[in-house]
């Protein structure tokens, strides 16, 4: 890891990394109300799934590539290939509404975005200290959320109001942001990791290993029930809102705050609490909070559920974030990171399409109470086997 005098505390490296995750979930938010745009541009619904599923599936498809990166480059290359590929895709969805272009740029930017979050999550799980994992990814999960209360809410604002350039061109603000950021960022061999007691660079290990750890198929269907409850309400909120004549950022402005309060509020009880009890809870809490969209009629019924879904939400996401590096030794650490937000895409990608689909059928509101009650099951599924994983721990 290089000599222990010249080395550096994870402390600032971790701040820093906070603001670049922050920058490039900006970016990201930007889409939570794309389909709106795109129903106003005159995309159907059907093309609308695939479209907010190309993003995804670029991501996933990146995402080994991005902990790879990590490994042999190092994290500031990684963020210039990210900014690369978010700017490139941010002008192309500027100045062009072809279907066909838009797809380009949405896997542009997909590729973008795996690179810079799989190589953020793993260089952080990386340099915080197991001691305080709860509450460190607490805090990141408030950065992969605070965009929903600082931006979306402005974003949404343009499309109401016709400022569609405006809207389009946050994209291209947030990539450069990101840029700006990350440059400032430790290199991960100038930086005293505290859970690694060997002075010799780390020995990386492989996806062989990694599915031989204990857990870690549990973990990947966690992984996937997530992502795909969040990535309906992530994406398809707004539209549900706009279909029910109600205000499309109320709900994501009303569940931003209630996990930011909780996420940071509660930092320290996150350290404490059993995480893989309370991973199904939470679970549980955003399926049916969902399914209880479907019937949704006023602004009061979208805060109380807001309101559900983002306690839920508050605390299963930096539960998934820290778990991953809780079942894996420091070497598997990058690959787990990898593999998890394979799964969140491959979440993000099924979510869109089953939307969909289902809603050229039918309507939003039907959409969401059918893949509640897809979910459920599984959900109560894991519930169980993470009870039973802590069992086997114990012997």
């Amino acid at each position: 890891m290089g000599s222990t005098h010249s080395l550096v505390s994870w402390k600032r490296p971790f701040l820093v990394s906070l603001i670049s995750t922050l920058m490039v979930n900006s970016y990201l938010a930007m889409f939570l109300i794309y389909p709106i745009y795109l129903t106003k541009i005159g995309i159907n619904p059907i093309y609308i799934g695939m479209l907010m599923s190309l993003f995804y599936l670029a991501n996933m498809a990146v995402r080994p590539v991005g902990s790879t990166i990590l490994e042999i480059l190092s994290i500031r290359k990684a963020a210039w290939l990210t900014f690369l590929l978010l700017l490139i895709s941010s002008i192309g969805l500027t100045f062009s509404i072809d279907p066909k272009l838009i797809g380009l740029c949405r896997l542009l930017g997909g590729l973008g975005y795996g690179i810079g979050t799989v190589s953020l999550t793993a260089y952080q799980s990386l340099i915080v200290p197991e001691r305080i994992r709860g509450g460190a990814f607490a805090w990141i999960s408030v950065f992969y959320v605070s965009p929903q209360l600082l931006f979306v809410p402005i974003a949404s604002y343009f499309l109401k109001t016709n400022r569609d350039v405006l809207y389009l061109l946050m994209f291209s603000l947030f990539s450069i942001l990101f840029l700006l950021t990350a440059l400032f960022l430790t290199d991960i061999k100038n930086i005293k990791i505290e859970d690694d007691n060997s002075k010799n660079s780390i020995v990386w290990g492989s996806y062989r290993e990694l599915f031989r750890v204990r857990g870690i198929f549990t973990y990947i269907i966690s992984i996937l029930a997530f992502s795909m409850i969040n990535g309906t309400i992530l994406m398809y909120v707004s539209s549900l809102s706009n279909e029910k004549g109600l205000n499309p950022s109320l709900f994501l402005s009303t569940n931003a705050s209630v996990a930011l309060m909780i996420r940071i509020a509660g930092n320290r009880i996150m350290n404490q609490l059993n995480r893989y009890r309370w991973l199904g809870i939470s679970l549980l809490s955003m399926a049916i909070s969902t399914f209880l969209l479907g019937y949704s009629s006023n602004s009061i019924h979208l805060v109380l559920l807001s309101l559900t879904y983002g306690s839920g939400m508050a605390i299963s996401f930096p539960f998934l974030l820290a778990i991953a590096s809780d079942i894996t030794p420091i070497s598997l650490r990058p690959k787990a990171s990898a593999v998890a937000w394979i799964m969140m895409d491959l979440g993000y990608i099924l979510a869109p399409l089953i939307i969909g689909f289902t809603s050229s059928t039918r309507d939003i509101s039907y959409s969401f109470k059918f893949i509640s009650l897809l979910l459920l099951p599984i959900i109560l599924l894991v519930s169980f086997l993470w009870r039973r994983f802590l069992r086997f721990r114990s012997l």
